[in-house]
């Protein structure tokens, strides 16, 4: 039996991990990119909707595109954004909270050793 090295379960999933990290992260940016503009596109489609000028872009969009996956994307969007701020929000709360309690506190709540 010839002698080799194994890897652990452990090693073999951070590698694994470390590898589709390598593969999504330049579609990532990408697709950051992408929703930036849309996300922008949007938003001024949203901000001038009573004005005349704004309906004619908006024509002009709907012969490029599918709207109606647009706005259901969009909508989707902000509804995902709205989570995500929430989100946010309560991390910042939560630590401004945690930072407030003294090491003792965090020891009897378990949040600490």
């Amino acid at each position: 039996m010839p002698c080799r090295y194994d890897e652990s379960a452990e090693e073999i999933e951070a590698r694994k991990k470390a590898s589709k990290k390598r593969i999504i992260q330049p579609y990532k940016k990408e697709l950051d990119k992408v929703t930036r503009l849309l996300c922008s596109v949007m938003t001024q489609i949203d901000m001038c909707r009573e004005d005349e000028n704004c309906r004619t872009s908006e024509e002009v969009l709907r012969k490029v595109i599918n709207v109606s996956d647009l706005l259901k994307w969009w909508g989707n969007h902000k509804e995902r954004d709205a989570i995500r701020e929430k989100t946010e929000a309560r991390e910042v709360v939560k630590k401004k909270a945690l930072e407030k309690l003294t090491l003792e506190e965090k020891r009897i709540l378990g949040l600490t050793k």
